[in-house]
């Protein structure tokens, strides 16, 4: 079954995450931008590990929803992809995870941040 952004929403409205994290496997990019987006919003655990699976995504855009949606959700077991991220050639989807990392408050990621900061 193929997902437009008018059922992601309807997905979203219900609060169905079983619904979106099927709606992460659509071959439209837009249909997973806004399925990552709405799972970020209502901050399901049950989310993680779907949007972690996403993570080696080229497109930096999609790799910035994943680092906001994870610091959104706030589960621990995002740290050390939000780690990874960390080293991302893009300046967005850094600084996002560390935001995020922040949110999520795991000491984990604690020597990454200050290596990152350290760098400049």
């Amino acid at each position: 079954m193929t997902l437009d952004a008018p059922e992601v929403k309807r997905l979203e409205s219900e609060q169905n995450v079983a619904g979106l994290i099927q709606a992460l496997s659509q071959p439209d990019l837009n249909t997973r931008r806004n399925a990552i987006s709405a799972l970020g919003t209502l901050g399901n655990p049950l989310a993680v590990d779907p949007i972690i699976a996403l993570s080696n995504n080229p497109d930096s855009n999609i790799r910035t929803l994943i680092a906001q949606a994870l610091g959104r959700i706030g589960d621990p077991r995002a740290v050390d992809s939000l780690v990874a991220f960390l080293a991302d050639a893009s300046d967005d989807v850094c600084i996002v995870s560390a935001l995020a990392l922040g949110k999520i408050g795991d000491p984990r990621a604690v020597p990454s941040l200050l290596n990152l900061f350290s760098s400049d």
